[in-house]
C-alpha cells in the first residue's frame, strides 16, 4: 500500500505487489567495534486502479555503527 495526502487530508492511495533485496557487510574496527555499510533495492509495482500500472523503484545505501557490549 502506497499513499499521499496533504495539509487538508486530500490524498490518494495505491496497492500492489513488492520485493526487497538487500545486501550488508560487516567490518570488525576493534574487538567491540564494528561498522556495516550495506545497499537495498526495493520495486513496487501497482495496479493503478483507474489509471494505467506504474513501477517505482528505490535504491538505499546505508551505514551503521556497531558497539558490543559485555
Amino acid at each position: 500500500w502506497s499513499s499521499v495526502s496533504d495539509y487538508y487530508y486530500c490524498g490518494t492511495g495505491d496497492n500492489g505487489f513488492s520485493t526487497l533485496v538487500g545486501v550488508g557487510w560487516e567490518f570488525p574496527l576493534g574487538p567491540k567495534f564494528f561498522i556495516t555499510p550495506g545497499v537495498d533495492w526495493y520495486q513496487q509495482w501497482y495496479g493503478g486502479g483507474s489509471s494505467p500500472g506504474y513501477t517505482e523503484r528505490v535504491i538505499n545505501f546505508s551505514v551503521s555503527i556497531g558497539l558490543q557490549g559485555g
